[in-house]
C-alpha cells in the first residue's frame, strides 16, 4: 500500500494542487515528488492514465 498526502495551504502563496507520495521512516516523514499520471486516487481507486510518465519504482 501506498500513502499520499496533500498541501491545503502555505503561508503567502497559494495552494498546491498536487498529490506527493509520502514514507514514515526511522528518520521521520519523507514526502516524495509530486504523483502524476494517475486518476482516482481520492475516490480510493487509482488507476495509472495511459502514456503517462512514472515513478522508478513502479
Amino acid at each position: 500500500m501506498r500513502k499520499a498526502i496533500g498541501v491545503l495551504k502555505k503561508r503567502t502563496s497559494d495552494f498546491e494542487r498536487t498529490l506527493r507520495e509520502f514514507r514514515i521512516t526511522e528518520h521521520g516523514l519523507e514526502v516524495g515528488e509530486p504523483l502524476t499520471g494517475l486518476r482516482g486516487v481520492l475516490s480510493g481507486a487509482p488507476e495509472w492514465i495511459e502514456d503517462a510518465p512514472r515513478l522508478d519504482n513502479e
